[in-house]
């Protein structure tokens, strides 16, 4: 036996759904970015907390290598977490598109004076996807930031190494790699 389905519980249900997905992307945006300053914070309060007496020189270079590793895989690991970022904020522009396009269909379709009115928040208040002063674009910051120190530590573990460490270097390159975080942000945001 084949019932009929109310369209408006089709899209009360689809408008449920989108709010939910909605409201889910931002609490993953909160936790994906906890994570990574969580890793980041136990990550380098482990190195602090070492205290390892190096015997000889050959101790010293393979600390001093494990550093570098460390810190580049932080370095990683921030693009990664931009990348993230990008994808739920992509997320939640989707689901208020969708959620402000039923509140269309029922404003076109629906015989009630003013409907429109109803509703603060329509297709055309949606904000870009990349806002500057945005929580989303705000929390990339914050992550391409450490991403920056994280890739300038890693730099300075190379030159002790190289038994030369070359701050200028170091600050341009970590200032550069913080940059390139926030246009690839950008980019796939535009």
């Amino acid at each position: 036996m084949v019932t009929e389905i109310d369209q408006n519980e089709i899209l009360l249900a689809e408008f449920n759904y989108a709010a939910q997905s909605a409201t889910q992307s931002n609490e993953d945006r909160a936790r994906v970015t906890a994570l990574y300053f969580v890793t980041v914070g136990t990550l380098v309060a482990a190195i602090f907390g070492i205290s390892i007496e190096p015997r000889d020189s050959l101790t010293l270079h393979n600390l001093h290598l494990i550093f570098l590793i460390v810190f580049q895989v932080l370095s990683i690991h921030s693009v990664l977490t931009i990348l993230e970022l990008v994808r739920l904020r992509l997320a939640w522009i989707e689901c208020a598109r969708t959620m402000n396009e039923i509140k269309d269909y029922y404003i076109s379709t629906v015989a009630a004076p003013k409907l429109e009115l109803a509703f603060r928040w329509r297709t055309w208040t949606i904000p870009p996807a990349f806002k500057l002063n945005s929580v989303s674009s705000l929390m990339a910051v914050q992550v391409a930031v450490l991403g920056g120190i994280t890739f300038g530590s890693s730099l300075f573990f190379i030159g002790l190494i190289r038994q030369q460490i070359l701050w200028t270097y170091i600050v341009i390159a970590a200032s550069i790699f913080f940059f390139l975080q926030m246009i690839l942000y950008w980019i796939f945001l535009r």
